[in-house]
């Protein structure tokens, strides 16, 4: 049984902490080194609260980690902190992080899902089958255009 500082201690890495919004302004409008450390700031004070979270969403601590590597990732490669507009007053950083990492996870999913039921597998349509479908669909519109009482003359 863990002791109560090991809970203590793990519930303080899983809390998000207060973000100073100089350093999200730094990864957008600073040269390079600057940006490049600012960069690495967030993502070492956010990474355990957001791999927390994918773990609290029901995900194994290996998925976790590897979901979250890729958020980060994709958070870099897409510049979406570029997309931000730092102020402390429109928002709270962790609520663009998580509702990001909402979205990341849904596409994942979604992604993952796909692939499980077919995703990028082609339907391939034989001479003989194609034949039969056409048929069928000739016999369905006769029936559906026929008059619904037979015409009787006069």
């Amino acid at each position: 049984m863990p002791s109560n500082q090991d809970q203590n201690s793990a519930l303080k890495l899983s809390s998000f902490r207060t973000t100073h919004w100089s350093v999200v302004t730094a990864t957008i409008k600073d040269e390079e080194q600057s940006r490049a450390a600012a960069l690495e700031i967030l993502c070492r004070t956010y990474w355990y609260p957001l791999y927390a979270y994918v773990c609290q969403r029901g995900h194994t601590p290996e998925d976790a980690q590897d979901l979250t590597q890729e958020f980060f990732a994709q958070l870099l490669k897409k510049d979406w902190l570029a997309e931000l507009e730092p102020n402390p007053q429109a928002g709270r950083f962790r609520c663009f992080l998580l509702t990001a990492l909402n979205r990341f996870l849904f596409n994942e999913h979604n992604r993952r899902t796909a692939a499980k039921r077919g995703g990028g597998a082609r339907f391939i349509c034989e001479r003989g089958n194609l034949e039969f479908w056409h048929s069928a669909l000739k016999k369905i519109l006769i029936f559906l255009l026929k008059p619904p009482f037979p015409a009787r003359g006069v």
